[in-house]
């Protein structure tokens, strides 16, 4: 099985750049925010910098109770 069948690439959360350092940054941790959004934290490896990111997540389709999962 392929990388991309697993973990779409719309799906692959991207790591943001320190404002601080510059280097690449850590998804440290994910929490429920408002509905439908979620509330991103990421930490810098390279020095104590943390940022917090609230982003729109796409749930999945609701179905009735005469439809399956393909």
């Amino acid at each position: 099985m392929r990388r991309d069948d697993i973990l779409p690439q719309q799906r692959i959360i991207g790591r943001p750049f320190c404002e601080l350092c510059k280097s690449k940054m850590w998804l440290a941790c994910i929490e429920p925010d408002e509905p439908g959004y979620d509330k991103r934290i990421f930490e810098c490896p390279a020095c104590p910098n943390v940022s917090v990111r609230i982003v729109k997540y796409r749930s999945e389709p609701k179905l009735g109770r005469d439809q399956k999962w393909a």
